[in-house]
């Protein structure tokens, strides 16, 4: 759903609601990520935080756009939502496709992930690449750029910065497919995932807490 809005600053722009087949890695990031603040138990303040997020609309602008056109634009984020939760769980019982094709290029997915990958893959992503992750979406870019080679191709360390950032630009329904395999099927990387999720649990309260104790209500004797 596309919708006409005018910018704070009075420019006019066109945003968009997309469907989950649209989303890419790096706009789920971006929905998915944590911010401080946004604590928020109403679930229809929840849904516009999230379609601000998604579409990119200054909430300013959206204060100011007809009630109505907000509704649509909520209820279409609530239906991509809905996408996203059956997809994420039918990739937790499906079978992980054997590749997937991206920018021209098949990548393997490899079936047996203990047996498969090698040590320096595994490194690339428990002393590297997990440690660096501020949510679980962060991580689908570097699980498939370290497990998942082109075909004919053996895996290279050095490669690896490239195809994060490109992996980014995946559609996240594919991502979905092959990563709930990594994440919640594999005892080899079970530790490291865990690690990251605990630390990430972690420093988002930390962070929180930091924020309750700066706003002004703290303060007060």
């Amino acid at each position: 759903m596309k919708v006409g809005v005018t910018d704070p600053g009075g420019s006019r722009k066109v945003y968009r609601v997309k469907p989950l087949d649209d989303i890419t890695v790096r706009e789920w990031v971006a929905i998915a990520s944590p911010v401080i603040g946004e604590d928020v138990e109403d679930n229809y303040e929840r849904l516009l935080i999230l379609l601000c997020r998604h579409t990119t609309i200054p909430r300013k602008a959206l204060d100011k756009m007809p009630a109505r056109d907000v509704q649509l634009l909520v209820s279409k984020m609530a239906d991509t939502l809905e996408e996203v939760k059956v997809a994420l769980e039918k990739a937790e019982v499906e079978v992980p496709p054997k590749s997937f094709t991206f920018g021209k290029v098949t990548y393997l997915v490899p079936q047996d992930i203990e047996k498969d990958l090698s040590f320096g893959q595994y490194e690339s992503l428990d002393k590297v690449l997990l440690p660096k992750c501020e949510t679980e979406a962060d991580g689908y870019a570097g699980i498939l750029a370290v497990c998942c080679q082109p075909k004919g191709e053996e895996f290279d360390g050095a490669k690896v910065p490239e195809r994060v950032a490109m992996f980014m630009n995946l559609p996240v329904r594919t991502a979905f497919q092959v990563c709930a395999f990594f994440f919640d099927r594999s005892d080899l990387l079970k530790t490291s995932i865990n690690r990251m999720r605990l630390r990430i649990r972690t420093s988002y309260r930390l962070r929180v807490e930091q924020a309750l104790k700066s706003t002004p209500s703290s303060t007060v004797a």
